[in-house]
């Protein structure tokens, strides 16, 4: 029995990948395929043509701010390195 129930596994899982191989690899598939890529394409194209144009409204709108200068020099000074050094 449980030989029996091996062999039919091994069949189905046979049978299986040769309809699934057979499918895929046959010319109206490949025609299919290429047909939806084809569609997807030409929506794409539509959709980026009829996006809008945006100018660019961004001229002189970032500012410098010095205020990191500023807080560098109200920081402490690390004194480890000093703490390194031999007298």
């Amino acid at each position: 029995m449980n030989s029996f129930k091996k062999f039919f596994y091994l069949i189905s899982i046979f049978l299986f990948l040769s309809f699934t191989i057979t499918y895929y690899f046959t010319k109206q598939s490949h025609k299919k395929i290429k047909i939806k890529d084809l569609d997807l394409q030409s929506k794409l194209e539509n959709k980026i043509s009829s996006l809008p144009y945006l100018e660019n409204d961004t001229n002189d709108i970032i500012d410098f701010d010095n205020t990191v200068n500023n807080l560098d020099n109200k920081r402490k000074k690390r004194k480890f390195w000093e703490l390194l050094k031999i007298k």
